[in-house]
């Protein structure tokens, strides 16, 4: 277990690391490319700050649904096993074209019943059901 920690802080340190590079290394580049137009006289000091923050805004909303995505595709994940199970043939083949009893009358009784499903025989559902 100490062994899984360390390695998972590690790869969280790495992660964030990597994170704080691209983020701090975006900065530089836009000051760097900012001033650059500034000093040629292509482009304002409040346009390049003004273009900065719209950016930043924009990846931050965009780090916001990361979240949402994941759960987005858990669901999908669920659907299509739930369309599977939906969709699958199954083991017993039923006879459409099967006899049909006219008007049947009459009781059924249950002795000694034991029901549990082949997924789960440890977990019976009924046991010694009369």
């Amino acid at each position: 277990a100490e062994r899984m920690g360390i390695r998972q802080g590690i790869a969280s340190g790495l992660g964030m690391g990597f994170t704080m590079g691209i983020f701090f290394g975006g900065y530089a580049l836009a000051f760097f490319y900012g001033s650059y137009l500034i000093q040629w006289g292509l482009n304002t000091g409040g346009d390049v700050l003004a273009t900065l923050f719209t950016v930043l805004m924009g990846a931050f909303q965009g780090g916001s649904a990361a979240p949402l995505v994941t759960t987005a595709l858990t669901a999908c994940a669920a659907a299509f096993k739930i369309f599977e199970i939906i969709d699958r043939v199954p083991e017993t083949d039923p006879n459409p074209n099967g006899a049909r009893l006219p008007n049947l009358v009459g009781h059924i009784e249950l002795r000694n019943v034991r029901l549990e499903y082949p997924s789960r025989p440890d977990a019976p559902v009924f046991t010694n059901l009369s």
